[in-house]
């Protein structure tokens, strides 16, 4: 119905008009997917910060010097600190699971800007 070159310059007019405006929108998924990536790097360095700190924890609660160290102390006094150390310690477990699941979420929104990325990439 319409002519070859009229077509043509059609397809070519919205393309010339579309794409920056494609080349913008990819160029600011690409940013947010590196920001992702970061974001998902830096939690996982401070998840692993955090379970090196839990595990020295757990070492030094079970050494040599906490015998010591419960010696010296009186008996309620000492309930009350192992109470406390334990709900130090319940609170770095719940913060670590918190910075697992943030990473899972984040690792799967950069999976998905990835797929969407790629998706118009092969629509262009």
């Amino acid at each position: 119905l319409i002519p070859h070159p009229s077509l043509a310059a059609a397809e070519a007019s919205l393309r010339d008009e579309i794409g920056p405006h494609i080349a913008h929108l990819l160029d600011r998924a690409e940013t947010q997917v590196d920001r992702a990536e970061r974001r998902v790097e830096t939690l996982k360095a401070r998840s692993e910060l955090l379970a090196g700190r839990m595990a020295a924890d757990d070492r030094s609660g079970s050494g040599g010097n906490s015998g010591s160290i419960r010696a010296r102390t009186a008996g309620a006094r000492g309930k009350g600190l192992a109470g406390e150390r334990a709900l130090k310690a319940r609170a770095v477990r719940t913060r670590k699971e918190g910075l697992k699941y943030s990473v899972e979420r984040l690792e799967l929104q950069v999976s998905q800007k990835e797929r969407e990325l790629r998706k118009r990439l092969e629509e262009a």
